[in-house]
């Protein structure tokens, strides 16, 4: 699906709630990453972290911390990209239902959540 043409696009409040949703995503991710960017400063204070992705079948990890040795910039960088990865994924489930609800492409809003759907 392209980038569809929809002047004149009336959202509904359930499609300005998913924004917000969405926009609040990110945010997240990005606070995430800013506290991940400050860990250096614990090593100042004898903090040596490591992290890593443990899977379990699911689309998404879980990032393990333990902070007994490692790496602060690995840990930083693992961090950054799932937060970001979580986002997008979640995004994307958002704006497949709002898909699904507004007609699966059928209409103005129905072609809308489906770019942003793909767009994630």
């Amino acid at each position: 699906m392209s980038n569809p043409n929809l002047p004149n696009l009336q959202l509904r409040r359930c499609c300005l709630q998913k924004l917000d949703l969405i926009r609040n995503e990110f945010s997240r991710a990005r606070l995430l990453s800013n506290v991940a960017a400050i860990a250096p400063f614990a090593v100042a204070f004898g903090l040596n972290p490591t992290g890593s992705i443990i899977t379990s079948g699911t689309r998404t990890g879980s990032l393990v911390v333990s902070i007994a040795s490692g790496d602060w910039n690995q840990l930083r960088a693992v961090t950054r990209r799932q937060a970001f990865a979580i986002a997008r994924g979640n995004c994307r489930s958002y704006a497949g239902f709002e898909y699904i609800a507004h007609g699966a492409g059928v209409g103005p809003l129905g072609q809308f959540w489906g770019a942003m759907r793909q767009s994630f």
